[in-house]
């Protein structure tokens, strides 16, 4: 496989969204400052107590809209949290699973896995296993997109022993019940029926 395994896609302008969102907040600010003198214009400069209750009554109206608008950015500045916080967990238990697999090819004896395979056939189907996470934990921070995917795993399925290990592996590999987890595992099963060779090309080859 090539360096195109660890590419990844250019994270998405989110300051451009803020921008947006300060820009909102400095229109609505300048409506409430501004409203005084509209209405000025408009009930004239004898101040009578129906049109200042007029204007009272509106500027409740402004004042809901613009409670409502807080309310909205405080619940998703918590939504934005909780996700982060997912995500740091999520990255800190990857974290945590590398380190035990380095151990645990650093010193084979302190592997609870059962396998038959050879040493070094292990060893290549846990990188395997590493990468197809590495994989996984971009898709889920948005940092991969779907070409990208496509592209690495049409360059991992192209290895025999990769094709063997996800055979073997991929119906349980990360279960997860989410909507984006099944589109990561669609398109990983989808690239490997393309690089899996025909039942007549497999035979000529054995």
């Amino acid at each position: 496989m090539t360096d195109s395994r660890s590419r990844r896609r250019p994270v998405p302008p989110w300051s451009a969204s803020w921008l947006a969102i300060g820009a909102l907040c400095a229109l609505f600010l300048g409506a409430i400052v501004a409203f005084p003198i509209a209405t000025q214009g408009v009930f004239g400069s004898d101040h009578d107590w129906k049109a200042l209750s007029d204007v009272g009554q509106a500027y409740g109206g402004v004042s809901a809209i613009v409670a409502g608008l807080g309310f909205c950015g405080i619940a998703a500045s918590l939504a934005l949290q909780a996700k982060q916080t997912r995500l740091a967990q999520a990255i800190s238990a990857r974290e945590r699973h590398f380190e035990l697999v380095k151990l645990g090819l650093e010193y084979p004896g302190l592997s609870y896995q059962i396998h038959d395979d050879p040493p070094e056939l292990y060893k290549k189907k846990v990188i395997i296993n590493l990468w197809v996470a590495h994989w996984l934990l971009l898709w889920d921070i948005g940092d991969a997109d779907e070409s990208f995917l496509r592209s690495a795993f049409t360059e991992l399925f192209h290895d025999e022993v990769a094709r063997e290990w996800w055979l073997e592996r991929g119906s349980t590999w990360g279960a997860r019940d989410t909507r984006r987890h099944q589109r990561f595992m669609h398109i990983a099963w989808d690239c490997h029926e393309s690089a899996s060779p025909a039942p007549g090309e497999a035979s000529e080859t054995n």
